[in-house]
């Protein structure tokens, strides 16, 4: 009797620990890939919930409501939607981008009274005493204790 209990918990063991090896997960993400139509009344339920919690307005609710539905309840697409809002994104970061990088440094001005002199580099005007430009970031040669 003892022999066949220890039996019986030693397949039990095996088999808890062995579990994980031989059951088939799902990669990640997948749920991700639903195609719009199966993530439809999870959507419609979120803009149901979210009205609900008054986080939105009735006419925000409606708007969303009748943006995610086709004449026959489905849900119209959602994927086409989202690729639609990631390019608008990705070129309002490009035009950032680009303005960021020909937009001038902002010239600092000395305070009033202070000796200055021009930075060698970029000419840009310092107050004695600076140890760097603020425009391009050159060490500056009367850059000593103040």
């Amino acid at each position: 009797m003892t022999v066949a209990l220890t039996l019986l918990l030693v397949v039990l063991g095996v088999g808890i620990i062995g579990y994980p090896f031989f059951v088939t997960r799902r990669p990640r993400g997948e749920d991700e890939e639903a195609s719009p139509e199966a993530k439809g009344p999870a959507i419609l339920g979120e803009l149901e919930s979210d009205y609900q919690a008054g986080i939105l307005s009735k006419e925000e609710y409606d708007e969303l409501r009748a943006g995610r539905q086709g004449d026959s309840g489905e849900v119209a697409g959602a994927a086409g939607t989202a690729a639609s809002v990631d390019d608008e994104i990705e070129q309002r970061v490009r035009v950032l981008r680009a303005s960021s990088q020909t937009a001038p440094a902002p010239q600092r001005e000395p305070r009033a009274g202070s000796p200055t002199a021009k930075c060698p580099k970029c000419g840009q005007a310092y107050r004695i005493g600076d140890r760097f430009c603020t425009r391009c970031g050159a060490r500056l040669a009367s850059g000593g204790k103040r």
